[in-house]
This record gives structure tokens, C-alpha cells and sequence, in this order.
């Protein structure tokens, strides 16, 4: 273990299962050496290594003596990073979101929320070894909108997070038949946290559906290419 943490490849960019593999030497050492851990932590922080193996080394410290911000449902602990101004207003988000009816959760262990790097190629991470969420937050929202659309993005990533925890789905690359069972149960859960939301939204594309139709009835019946 002590062998491929110390690997020299990790100051290059994880490929593949690269990041999640070194977060589970990295919990798995937790578990079994608490002390080792932290001086492996403290290691670490002074090697020179990716950005993205540097960002799973302070997700993963939060487990030795971080300050627990909030609970989700009033079980797994939730961690948000310092440099993040919002923290109270993305744990009043988490707490609502996990208030979802069905919203399974009972399981999870703990959510992790950093701030988003221009490196990451992901808004959220599930990690199957020990049931966590890693959640990410994107900061330099200036206008209502944009405030709005993050808001949005970050519920449905949650959500689907959650769904790769409801499926027991593995956390080693994206696999396609995977990633559309997450999405359709985060849709799901996001219609049932805003049923009024979702009902207006419905009705609202009603009439222009069946004006849709309507026009492709008509240029079928008048023998019209349909454009």
C-alpha cells in the first residue's frame, strides 16, 4: 500500500480508475492505521503531486479531525471545504434536498463539498468502498440566474450521486447503462422535491407539444416533407 502511494506517477493526471484507486489506498489505510494515515497525510501534502491526487488528499484529511458542519437527515456527516463562503447555505440546500420522499440516503457515511477546479472534469463523485459523495461547488456566480442554474445543477448532481448509491453502481469510470440509471433517478427525485414546479412546468409545454403535433398532422395529411 505504502508502495503505490508513494508511486511517482502520482504527479501526473489520474487516467481511468487512477484517482479513485489512490482515494481507496488512502481510505483503506485510514481504517486500518489511523496514525499511519496521518503521517501519510502530512507526507503527502509536501510531494509534489497532481493537482487532482493534491484535491483527494485534502477530501480525504477531512477525515482525521475536521469539524462536522452539518448531518445528512440527521445521519452521515457533512464536510465543507474552508475556502468555500457559502457553507451555510449549501448545508440549508443538503438538508432540504435529503428531506426528498424515497431519497435513499440511509446508508450514505458522509458528503464531501470542495470547490470546483478549472481541472476537474466532474460535479459530483460517488465512491462505492465506503458510501460517500463527493459534491463540487463552483464559486463566481455574480447574477441571480447564474446563482439559480448552480443551485439547480448541484441538486440534480446530488441527486444522482445518490442514485449511484441506491444502485450500488461502481465508482471506476463511467459506464453508459450506469450513468443513465443515476440520471433517471435523479430526475425522479427532482420531480418529487418540486411536484408544483414540475406540474407548471408540464402544463406549461402542453399547448406548444400539441401545436407540434397538430402541425405534423397537417403537413402529413397534405403530403408535406416534415422539416
Amino acid at each position: 500500500m505504502r508502495k503505490n502511494l508513494a508511486a511517482s506517477a502520482l504527479s501526473e493526471p489520474p487516467r481511468g480508475a487512477g484517482e479513485g484507486f489512490f482515494s481507496l489506498l488512502l481510505a483503506l489505510l485510514h481504517e486500518l492505521d489511523a496514525e499511519a494515515f496521518r503521517r501519510e497525510l502530512v507526507r503527502l501534502r509536501s510531494a509534489p503531486i497532481h493537482v487532482l491526487h493534491r484535491r483527494a488528499v485534502e477530501i480525504m484529511g477531512r477525515r482525521h479531525g475536521d469539524r462536522v458542519v452539518g448531518r445528512l437527515g440527521g445521519g452521515a456527516p457533512i464536510y465543507i471545504a474552508d475556502e468555500i463562503p457559502d457553507a451555510q447555505t449549501i448545508l440549508a440546500y443538503l438538508e432540504r434536498w435529503s428531506a426528498t420522499p424515497g431519497l435513499d440516503i440511509a446508508r450514505i457515511t458522509r458528503i464531501d463539498v470542495i470547490m470546483r477546479l478549472p481541472e476537474m472534469e466532474y460535479l459530483g463523485k460517488y465512491n462505492l468502498q465506503f458510501d460517500g459523495i463527493v459534491l463540487t461547488w463552483e464559486g463566481g456566480a455574480r447574477n441571480a440566474l447564474a446563482r439559480w442554474w448552480r443551485k439547480v445543477m448541484m441538486e440534480m448532481t446530488f441527486y444522482h450521486e445518490v442514485g449511484h448509491h441506491h444502485f450500488q453502481h461502481g465508482e471506476f469510470g463511467q459506464v453508459e447503462d450506469q450513468e443513465r440509471e443515476a440520471d433517471e433517478y435523479s430526475k425522479k427525485m427532482f420531480r418529487r422535491a418540486h411536484p408544483l414546479a414540475t406540474l407548471a412546468f408540464r402544463v406549461g409545454l402542453f399547448p406548444i407539444y400539441f401545436a407540434v403535433l397538430a402541425i405534423r398532422l397537417w403537413r402529413s395529411r397534405r403530403g408535406a416533407p416534415d422539416q
